[in-house]
């Protein structure tokens, strides 16, 4: 499952209340952030985590997390995995029982070979053989959400898993992209939802299998 917030959401006076329910040391990398809209989507992130943990898991609200080398939240020596997601002015945040990522995006607005170009450094040969064919007969905008959708499948499975955006083969299962799917891969290892989001954005989360 999944949850989404906005900025917008939280008033000035939301802000400061969550805040000052941060543990310290979390309140120290809250106050490092140069940019306020960047400082107030990490206090968001951690307090949707910390509100869905609560609320879905009856964990308790000030639960202290591991921080990992990359920088990445976690509950050690737990069965409940999470991960978090920014884009723009919005928030998502993905829990499960096996390790997950999730990742969203707004549609990229950039020329056609533009797009081809920076595909070919981070997709694989199959996944670029699929998008230079979607490429010949899709529409500029069509292709635009082809790229982000495909990014954000790709990155959602490099949060899930560890494994590097040069993974190959990783969408080979996939004979077309639609607005909304749901498919399996790395021999049904793992599975990804994908969906769009309010016309302009792609959210794609991908969940281990037991």
């Amino acid at each position: 499952m999944f949850t989404i917030a906005s900025l917008s959401d939280f008033s000035v006076e939301d802000l400061e209340k969550y805040a000052g329910m941060l543990p310290p040391e979390e309140f120290i990398r809250y106050n490092s952030f140069r940019n306020k809209k960047a400082q107030n989507l990490f206090l968001i992130g951690r307090t949707l985590v910390r509100t869905e943990l609560e609320k879905k898991y009856g964990l308790p609200y000030d639960i202290h997390f591991e921080i990992e080398q990359n920088g990445k939240p976690i509950l050690k020596d737990s069965n409940i995995f999470f991960n978090i997601s920014h884009s723009n002015d919005y928030v998502a945040v993905a829990f499960a029982k096996t390790p997950t990522g999730i990742d969203m995006e707004k549609t990229v607005e950039m020329p056609r070979q533009t797009l081809l170009s920076m595909g070919e450094k981070v997709f694989s040969p199959k996944e670029m053989s699929m998008m230079v064919e979607w490429a010949d007969r899709a529409k500029d905008e069509e292709l635009q959400k082809i790229f982000t959708q495909m990014w954000t499948i790709k990155e959602s499975f490099v949060k899930a898993t560890g494994a590097g955006l040069a993974y190959s083969s990783l969408i080979d299962l996939i004979e077309r992209i639609a607005d909304e799917a749901e498919f399996y891969f790395e021999e049904h290892k793992y599975k990804c939802s994908t969906k769009c989001f309010k016309g302009d954005y792609f959210i794609s989360v991908t969940v281990k299998i037991l």
